[in-house]
């Protein structure tokens, strides 16, 4: 996601990190990163995770919040494999070597078939609401412990 928002003051993944806190499609989160189901997304249970600070890759990470950041992306993984089983994933990292970018990581169970209506309108259907797949994740993860 860019730096700059549409009024060019904030950049707006840092914009949705802040509309996600404490909402009901967060997932977990720690000091250096936020796991959330995002509004609108394209697969069921579908996660982002997220860095806190604004970096446009990985190598800008600190070694400490790489750690952080493949942790908490290890417990959502765990999460998902307890809850649906061990279905195909995609893991896309959103990167970029520009300045403003913020990068993040969709993780992206696949659950579902592309077919007629997908292929020919490029619309997906998402049969699971995020609200609702982030408070499954949110309850298997607390049932883990």
């Amino acid at each position: 996601m860019f730096k700059e928002s549409w009024d060019g003051s904030s950049c707006l993944l840092d914009d949705v990190l802040e509309r996600e806190a404490g909402s009901e499609r967060l997932v977990c989160e720690n000091k250096d990163a936020v796991a959330f189901c995002p509004y609108a997304s394209m697969f069921p249970f579908e996660v982002w995770v997220v860095p806190r600070r604004h970096v446009r890759n990985i190598a800008g990470l600190s070694e400490s919040e790489r750690i952080s950041l493949a942790g908490l992306t290890r417990s959502v993984l765990k999460a998902l494999h307890d809850l649906l089983g061990d279905p195909p994933y995609n893991y896309v990292f959103h990167q970029s070597t520009y300045e403003e970018y913020h990068m993040y990581l969709r993780i992206l169970p696949r659950l579902s078939i592309f077919a007629g209506f997908e292929l020919n309108t490029g619309i997906m259907i998402n049969t699971v609401p995020p609200e609702m797949a982030a408070s499954r994740i949110r309850k298997t993860m607390e049932e883990a412990v």
